[in-house]
């Protein structure tokens, strides 16, 4: 669905629970959507478990709103984390928004150089 508001939570908002409890907890509330966390429920290239979310998701009628990859534009890879490894989870979830982090610090601080890199590798990815 494109351009559609959808009413739906983003599973980090409880962190404890496990995908099955949070799509329960969201098709009670009656909501459409869950965007799914990258650092719990959806680990990055966990593939199975992408797989295993989106369809606990769809089987209950839901949608997968949105990817919530905590890759940091221009740190990320630097860490260990390619975003090939972000998009591959993302597709797995049927997933048609990847949320990022625009670098890792506040832009009051950020030279030009700084913002460069976040806009070429925002481009890039």
């Amino acid at each position: 669905m494109k351009n559609v508001i959808m009413p739906g939570l983003v599973s980090i908002t409880f962190r404890k629970l496990n995908p099955r409890q949070i799509v329960d907890l969201v098709a009670q509330a009656e909501l459409r959507a869950i965007e799914w966390g990258g650092d719990i429920h959806a680990p990055h290239g966990d593939i199975a478990r992408a797989a295993e979310a989106r369809s606990m998701t769809e089987d209950a009628g839901l949608f997968v709103s949105a990817y919530d990859s905590y890759y940091k534009v221009g740190h990320s890879e630097q860490e260990g984390l390619s975003f090939d490894t972000v998009l591959e989870t993302a597709i797995r979830l049927n997933a048609p928004t990847v949320r990022v982090w625009a670098g890792q610090q506040a832009s009051e601080i950020s030279d030009e150089s700084y913002w460069n890199m976040i806009v070429d590798e925002s481009r890039r990815i």
